[in-house]
């Protein structure tokens, strides 16, 4: 992977969604998203010194792709283990260090399984610029009490949500009472309460406990996309409206990454985007058109090619498939479509020699693509059709 061979960063794109309908001229940008490889090293012909040297030339390059004068959030996909099990602390290190040096703010949400012990989950820079954002709104809107103090000091996980439901609706969490806020402003300007409830929801899950048994779903995943969403809103979207362009310049720009730059990224950019449009278009992820939609994103290929060129496994195609690193539950859909066959675990290429072999993959691969789900639906939003047949 590079890390230990080449200075510079690996992997690395700038990922741009826009939308168009029949009826317009020009794409509307809804997402743009810097990923790549971590930009941390483990050249051994160097002291630590010139290691961490290389790291902060690296975060630099990095930087020289925001527009002039804004900032970089750092966002660490890795996972920070006791006694180092993952081999990946060195990453946080030299990141957190360099992060420091240049200006760069550092968040980290790991997203295997590594999670469910922690893994070095740290969201402070998130909830700082969802109160930043709150701070510049509050003067632009009357009603707003409870959405900022959810945002900028929200109530106890698990104490506030069991009072409301033992105490059966008499007693209103913040939440909730910022939730009956936003009902409001959606009769007022329901594009700025859309993204306002958002922000809410980033502030929820930033707080969400990612340790096992206290919650099985894929927390830290879900908190980088809706801050993604967040983000966009405040760059270019209905949240930009409220905001001055200080304030908007200020916002960092985030860029994600695991340690290749390949799997958990490609697996988070591909959720960024899939929330991204069913935002836009007011879709859940988890319905069967939102679930379509992602199928024909992960379809084109783009993460899988990924994984065998800048800095991957050259040759391979398709993302790992290792026990700690695991498909949502509510992605099954695309499971087979991101662990292709081809590249088994990314590390090695098999070589199919016999014809017997070799009949027998054919016909499994027959039999998957002829068992995929086929789909020829049509959806009205905005009075435009939305075709999404194969």
């Amino acid at each position: 992977q590079l890390l230990g061979d080449a200075i510079g960063i690996r992997t690395a794109y700038q990922k741009v969604t826009a939308m168009k309908d029949p009826n317009q001229e020009k794409s509307t940008i809804i997402s743009a998203t810097l990923h790549c490889g971590a930009p941390a090293t483990k050249i051994k012909v160097v002291n630590r010194k010139a290691r961490q040297q290389i790291v902060n030339e690296n975060i630099k390059q990095l930087q020289s792709f925001v527009p002039p004068g804004e900032t970089l959030n750092l966002v660490i996909l890795n996972s920070k283990t006791p006694a180092n099990i993952r081999g990946e602390n060195f990453i946080f290190d030299q990141v957190t260090k360099g992060g420091k040096k240049l200006g760069a703010s550092v968040s980290a949400t790991p997203i295997n399984r590594w999670r469910l012990i922690g893994g070095g989950r740290y969201t402070l820079p998130f909830k700082d610029n969802l109160s930043t954002i709150i701070d510049n709104l509050e003067n632009k809107a009357v009603g707003f009490d409870n959405v900022t103090k959810h945002i900028k000091n929200r109530n106890s996980t698990f104490v506030a949500p069991g009072v409301e439901r033992i105490t059966f609706g008499s007693f209103h969490s913040t939440e909730t009472k910022a939730k009956q806020e936003l009902d409001e402003l959606k009769k007022i300007n329901p594009d700025l309460a859309r993204d306002l409830g958002i922000a809410v929801e980033a502030r929820t899950l930033a707080d969400s406990p990612t340790l096992l048994f206290a919650n099985l779903q894929n927390v830290n995943l879900e908190l980088t996309s809706t801050m993604n969403i967040v983000r966009n809103s405040v760059k270019v979207g209905h949240l930009s409206n409220a905001l001055t362009s200080e304030v908007i310049s200020k916002y960092p720009n985030d860029v994600h990454f695991c340690k290749s730059g390949k799997d958990r990224t490609g697996y988070v950019q591909k959720k960024n985007t899939q929330t991204v449009i069913a935002h836009h278009l007011g879709i859940d992820t988890e319905s069967k058109i939102g679930q379509i939609n992602f199928h024909r994103l992960v379809a084109g290929g783009h993460t899988q090619e990924m994984a065998g060129i800048q800095g991957g496994t050259i040759g391979c195609h398709s993302i790992k498939t290792k026990p700690e690193f695991a498909i949502n539950k509510e992605d099954k859909l695309v499971r087979d479509i991101f662990y292709q066959r081809s590249s088994h675990f990314n590390n090695k290429i098999k070589t199919i020699i016999k014809g017997k072999d070799a009949a027998e993959v054919i016909k499994k691969f027959e039999e998957s693509f002829l068992a995929a789900p086929k789909y020829n639906i049509g959806v009205v939003h905005d009075a435009s059709t939305i075709d999404l047949r194969p």
